[in-house]
């Protein structure tokens, strides 16, 4: 077996990256959890809760981290069951496709989602 020309890198880095993902999403959810849950408590959750909080720029970043690392830990992860199981290059390019755009739409929609809500003036 000749591994000549398996120079990259990239499986490596995409392992990588999935395990710190999953170690930085797990202290997140720990996180959210911890004060959805506990800190706020799941009655009192409404939507003038999340908006309120949201109207912070540091619950903005957490809630954006928090996409960025789940969106890219999920992908990466059925991106590696494809390439395992799926064998045809044809197949494996439209389930790499219909990924990625999926990827995209949940990543706009949560981008903009967290972009726009912003704490309504009262008059």
């Amino acid at each position: 077996m000749s591994y000549k020309n398996a120079t990259s890198n990239a499986g490596a880095m995409g392992w990588y990256l999935q395990r710190i993902t999953g170690i930085v999403l797990f202290f997140q959810v720990l996180f959210h959890f911890g004060v959805y849950h506990f800190v706020t408590g799941v009655s009192n959750i409404s939507y003038n809760v999340a908006i309120e909080r949201l109207a912070n720029p540091w619950w903005k970043t957490f809630e954006f981290s928090f996409l960025i690392f789940a969106l890219y830990h999920g992908s990466n992860g059925i991106k590696m069951i494809i390439d395992d199981y799926i064998t045809s290059h044809g197949w494996r390019l439209a389930a790499l496709t219909v990924l990625y755009v999926g990827m995209f739409v949940v990543f706009m929609m949560g981008t903009t989602a967290i972009i726009v809500i912003h704490k309504p003036v009262v008059y």
